[in-house]
């Protein structure tokens, strides 16, 4: 399960942003200045837009950003499972992020995105004429 600050961070700053900043300061309390100084060194790990994003999400605030490795594997699989929702097909997300078929397929059924989006399609593909009420419907 993903992390709610990771998370939270992936919406407020971007992806790329989050995985610099993860990967600059993981496992670690960081402070969140009130303002991004162009010099401070989060706007120079980030980038100035990222860094007053996150002066305005947490002014003042102290995080403890998780270790690296955790984040940064779920921050990919949460990618995986909302390009999934979107519509790609396993083989391409197999092919974009360098791994097995299966390994995206486990991601997908550790999410429970692979049932939901099956669903989904199944329903999009019975034609209206062709839906079953089961007995009490």
């Amino acid at each position: 399960m993903t992390s709610k600050l990771v998370a939270e961070l992936a919406d407020a700053i971007g992806y790329q942003p989050t995985v610099r900043l993860i990967r600059a300061y993981g496992g670690r309390r960081l402070y969140i200045p009130r303002q991004a100084d162009p010099e401070h060194p989060i706007t120079l790990t980030v980038g100035h837009t990222a860094a007053t994003q996150l002066c305005d999400q947490y002014p003042g605030t102290r995080l403890d950003l998780p270790d690296e490795q955790t984040s940064l594997l779920e921050l990919r699989n949460r990618r995986i499972v909302a390009e999934s929702q979107r519509g790609r097909e396993t083989r391409a997300l197999a092919r974009d992020y360098g791994l097995s078929p299966r390994m995206i397929r486990k991601i997908l059924d550790a999410a429970g995105a692979r049932k939901a989006a099956g669903a989904a399609r199944q329903a999009e593909t019975v034609p209206p004429d062709r839906v079953f009420l089961t007995p009490g419907q």
